[in-house]
């Protein structure tokens, strides 16, 4: 301590810490990186406090819980994840020297920056667990000849980390990154149910491969209904489900056509409307059978997803009406979206998926509009600086959000969504398939919600240079 004191004046500038583990730990835990004399004091007075209460182990490892491994991982766990793909407690010989040796100086020796030097550091590591007797040589031998493995197994769920750092800007603003491992975070999340989930991402049964041999991409969000908790996220190509915007397709149905009309007063599910050849200055929707059904009831063509029906009753309730219902409940327009393509999901911008999850948690909460986030709770330096609120908002009937459930409900049992019949509960459901050239689709949606969770996957084309998706593949099937 006195010698970093002694440098750092003759240095005529604050370079050297003279940390022990302790107040290494007190500083990542409980203070500010500034180098000055204050903060050094409570440094150790605060040090001195915490091995009153703690043994060498204890502080062993929290300290190992908190210390910066590079490449934005803290904590050992986080570390091993990264590196190896495994838990630490899983972790060789080799390898925990490997994360040991990065601890000292993590930009110079992580393994993805520099693997020479890191094996350097690694059999220092090594060398001194022998000096120590620690290990064998036996043990020392094979551990310094074997090689570092690195399988940089970044969480393959990006979304989550790209989702918490977005809700992360609007609770403690644009510098929140620089408070490192002071920011503890809880959310709402289900890892089960994420784990078992995102074993369907790469399932060649559901995603199809296209005439190029590639897969389609997916997304997925599972939001609880009373709560408006994100509980499951996910994604392929580590895509920014946030900023996502995808044409809704059918999937906006619900919301921008029936629901309006509903709440006017305007239809019922019994009413009568023809699905026929219509022409209106030049656009002429169609069915994606090309065919026409005749006359309809209110229920069948949203079972069926017929789109002259839909453009028919957008009409009669008026776009910007139409407009307004769905904006209450969440989805967000720009001026060019005001003409009739909308109501058939084909918007200048599209919708995110969380948009549209908080549009259909509102029907599930009968007209209960939920404010939709995955951060519960945030602590910096160990105090709570934001506890979620759930904020609502009545945004519907509550029997207009019941007659949309109603019909819905019958679009698992004999609509688009049959593939789902089997689910031996009430399912409300809507398919939504949105066509890219050559008549091959580039968007496939499907949206459900139970009693207790409202659940959206969605399966396209964000690079449309891989080729556009198999025609097999739409709102019906791998969604």
């Amino acid at each position: 301590m006195f010698g970093a004191l002694k440098a750092n004046i003759s240095g005529a500038e604050n370079k050297e810490g003279g940390s022990t583990i302790t107040q290494q730990l007190i500083k990542n835990t409980h203070l500010s990186s500034e180098k000055t004399l204050s903060r050094k004091l409570k440094e150790i007075y605060l040090a001195s406090k915490l091995e009153k209460i703690y043994s060498k182990d204890q502080i062993l490892d929290s300290y190992l819980n908190t210390i910066y491994f590079g490449n934005g991982k803290y904590g050992i766990e986080s570390a091993s994840n990264f590196y190896f793909g495994k838990s630490a407690s899983d972790l060789n010989l080799a390898e925990s020297a490997t994360l040991a040796g990065i601890i000292s100086a993590p930009s110079e020796y992580n393994p993805i920056k520099d693997m020479d030097i890191c094996k350097e550091k690694r059999n220092m590591v090594l060398k001194s667990m022998l000096s120590q007797n620690l290990i064998t040589n036996d043990e020392y031998n094979d551990a310094i000849n074997s090689d570092i493995l690195i399988v940089t197994n970044e969480n393959k769920n990006k979304s989550i980390e790209n989702m918490v750092k977005s809700e992360l800007k609007t609770i403690l603003g644009e510098n929140f990154d620089s408070l490192n491992s002071k920011l503890k975070i809880t959310t709402t999340l289900d890892m089960n149910l994420i784990k078992n989930t995102d074993k369907m991402l790469s399932n060649s049964n559901i995603l199809i491969e296209n005439d190029n041999k590639i897969m389609p991409e997916a997304m997925y969000m599972v939001v609880e209904n009373s709560s408006g908790n994100i509980v499951a996220l996910g994604s392929t190509e580590n895509i920014n489900i946030e900023n996502q915007r995808r044409q809704p397709a059918s999937t906006i149905k619900p919301i921008l056509v029936y629901g309006p009309a509903i709440e006017s007063d305007l239809i019922s599910p019994a009413t009568l409307i023809m699905d026929e050849k219509i022409d209106i200055d030049g656009y002429s929707p169609r069915n994606a059978n090309y065919g026409y059904t005749g006359l309809n009831s209110v229920r069948e063509s949203l079972v069926k997803s017929l789109n002259v029906p839909a453009i028919k009753i957008m009409m009669q309730t008026g776009i910007d009406k139409s407009m307004a219902f769905a904006e209450k409940l969440g989805i967000k327009f720009t001026e060019n979206d005001r003409n009739l393509a909308i109501a058939l999901g084909g918007m200048s911008e599209g919708v995110t998926m969380k948009e549209l999850a908080t549009s259909y948690l509102a029907l599930a909460n009968y007209g209960i509009k939920k404010d939709i986030s995955l951060i519960d709770k945030v602590e910096v330096n160990g105090k709570v600086v934001y506890t979620k609120k759930s904020g609502e908002t009545k945004v519907a009937k509550e029997s207009t959000c019941y007659l949309i459930t109603d019909m819905l409900k019958d679009v698992k049992e004999r609509g688009t969504a049959r593939l789902l019949s089997d689910i031996p509960y009430d399912l409300a459901t809507k398919t939504g398939t949105g066509e890219g050239e050559n008549n091959l689709n580039n968007d496939a949606w499907n949206v459900s919600y139970t009693s207790e969770h409202t659940i959206l996957c969605w399966v396209g084309n964000i690079n449309s240079t891989k080729g556009l998706m198999k025609e097999s593949v739409n709102g019906s099937t791998s969604p």
